[in-house]
């Protein structure tokens, strides 16, 4: 009981002085980020941050980029559902946006990496589908032939798929679902 007594102006210092550290904003470098690497003012967003810092400043001008870096992220990660929610986002927060014809393309991007993984048709034709609006709405942007690029590589894979699931069904001794493959494959 005696020690009471020493442990409670302990206790008021170490509160008094974590007190006077002023609050960091989510999601952005800390102090200590910045003092341990001068030369890199970069920062990883996370989720969580970027929620933070959404709700506390709702009206910032930041948020529109922080959406492009999330998608991007996401993108590098190979988290695609992750990356199209943001797209979506973006298309719902800011429709006419300074980056609504790089996040539209990145939408294109995004849906030919998930068919690139899942092989979903749903998804290509979906990807299909925005591409070619995409196409329709944004003639002068540098993204344009990027765009039709994708459209290729799209009808690429998708007939490499095609092919390899005929010859799968050609070895097997089945020349209706080979013929079925085979059929789906554009030129």
């Amino acid at each position: 009981m005696k020690h009471r007594g020493a442990i409670l102006p302990i206790v008021l210092l170490v509160g008094i002085s974590g007190c006077s550290v002023a609050p960091e904003e989510p999601g952005l470098p800390s102090r200590e980020h910045n003092r341990s690497d001068q030369t890199s003012s970069a920062y990883v967003l996370t989720d969580d941050g970027y929620v933070a810092y959404r709700d506390a400043h709702a009206n910032s001008p930041k948020i529109p980029p922080m959406i492009v870096a999330m998608i991007r992220r996401h993108m590098t990660a190979r988290e695609y559902r992750l990356a199209m929610f943001y797209c979506n986002e973006y298309r719902r927060d800011f429709p006419s946006g300074h980056q609504r014809a790089e996040v539209e393309y990145l939408w294109i991007r995004i849906g030919i990496l998930q068919y690139i993984q899942t092989h979903d048709d749903r998804v290509a034709e979906q990807t299909r589908h925005t591409a070619k609006a995409f196409l329709a709405l944004y003639h002068h942007t540098p993204y344009r032939a990027k765009a039709q690029t994708l459209l290729v590589q799209l009808r690429q894979e998708q007939n490499a798929h095609y092919e390899q699931l005929a010859q799968y069904y050609a070895a097997r001794n089945k020349p209706k679902a080979a013929a079925f493959y085979r059929a789906k494959i554009r030129r």
